[in-house]
């Protein structure tokens, strides 16, 4: 007989915690805490770390795990939940009040749309929501999972769709945001990548009669990189960044 065998994942540390929160705060990181987020020996732990989890659970099905089974339990219907990576996991601590007990954050950070497609069964379709958030593709692009292309990308979008349709789900089809660059993976030019991947994702959405949310064009600086009122890192939004994301969707829910 089959058993469930994966952990949860362990809570961040304090430091990622000092860290995240100082990110969405509005003031500029203190030297203290960068200098603490770069010291090698943290860095090496978490590499560590992160290397064991894609070992043991490639895609993370044990990261929500838990929370899932008590949302089933509840037979509470969902009205929306949030598939996505680092910037959808960071949001619900951005900006509280607009996760309501109703609405689901499933973001994981550094996960890539071929992760994101092994667990939307758990995390999205067994949860039975109204309708899902998703917004993927930044990852990808900085290849956090290997190599890969827009193709792949697209398959990976598509079976997630074709997934919460056939399951009646309404699908929330966000845009890349805006970035010049990853700092953990330099050397990529994201740009054209944004720019491909944005296209398809809008031609989809007309396709499928899905509702695009544009995050690109209100979070960019008009150069392809995120305006530096809305981000400390360039990537990831702070919570002025986050208010604009909020805007932008509240008229599609």
């Amino acid at each position: 007989m089959l058993r469930e065998i994966l952990p949860a994942e362990a809570p961040h540390s304090p430091e990622v915690m000092a860290m995240v929160m100082a990110m969405l705060g509005d003031e500029p990181i203190a030297p203290a805490l960068l200098a603490k987020a770069r010291d090698p020996a943290l860095i090496e732990a978490r590499a560590k770390a992160e290397a064991e989890l894609l070992a043991a659970d490639w895609s993370n099905l044990g990261r929500y795990q838990g929370a899932n089974a008590q949302a089933i339990a509840s037979g509470a219907r969902p009205d929306l939940v949030f598939m996505g990576d680092s910037i959808t996991e960071l949001w619900p601590a951005a900006d509280p009040a607009f996760f309501p007990p109703n609405r689901l954050g499933r973001g994981i950070a550094g996960q890539t749309s071929p992760q994101m497609l092994l667990r939307f069964w758990p995390d999205v379709i067994a949860l039975r929501p109204r309708a899902v958030h998703i917004l993927a593709g930044t990852n990808d692009i900085a290849g956090n999972t290997g190599p890969t292309t827009p193709y792949r990308y697209q398959c990976n979008i598509r079976a997630m769709v074709d997934l919460a349709q056939a399951h009646d789900i309404r699908v929330l089809l966000g845009s890349v945001p805006p970035a010049a660059g990853f700092a953990w993976r330099l050397g990529v030019e994201p740009g054209p990548w944004i720019a491909e991947l944005n296209g398809f994702l809008r031609g989809l959405a007309a396709e499928r009669a899905l509702a695009f949310i544009d995050y690109h064009t209100p979070l960019a600086d008009g150069a392809g990189a995120m305006r530096p009122a809305f981000t400390h890192d360039g990537v990831h939004p702070n919570r002025r960044g986050y208010a604009v994301m909020r805007g932008v969707l509240e008229p599609h829910l």
